[in-house]
């Protein structure tokens, strides 16, 4: 696993700065080297070029909320069913 990653970071340093027919040929000798197909191949460069140190040290960026903090909030109140204005208007 160590051996591709080296490998898919050599490749990367070169695709980029590769012409349009270069990089087909680099991405063949991917293939060839680690035996993926080249879409994998290609996605791997890509991610690995756009990375910075090793990958389990990378962070994601959160997930935006659904809703708003005060319609969670509203629904945290209800006992986590969704209430409509009305139906919460008409009950006492």
């Amino acid at each position: 696993m160590a051996a591709r990653r080296d490998l898919t970071k050599k490749f990367a340093r070169e695709y980029a700065m590769a012409s349009k027919v270069d990089k087909g040929a680099i991405l063949d000798a991917l293939v060839a080297a680690t035996g993926w197909t080249r879409d994998h191949a290609r996605r791997a460069i890509r991610t690995t070029s756009g990375r910075k140190g090793v990958a389990r040290d990378q962070q994601r960026k959160p997930r935006p909320r659904k809703f708003s903090y005060d319609a969670s909030w509203s629904s945290r109140r209800s006992g986590g069913c969704p209430v409509s204005r009305q139906a919460s208007t008409s009950q006492p």
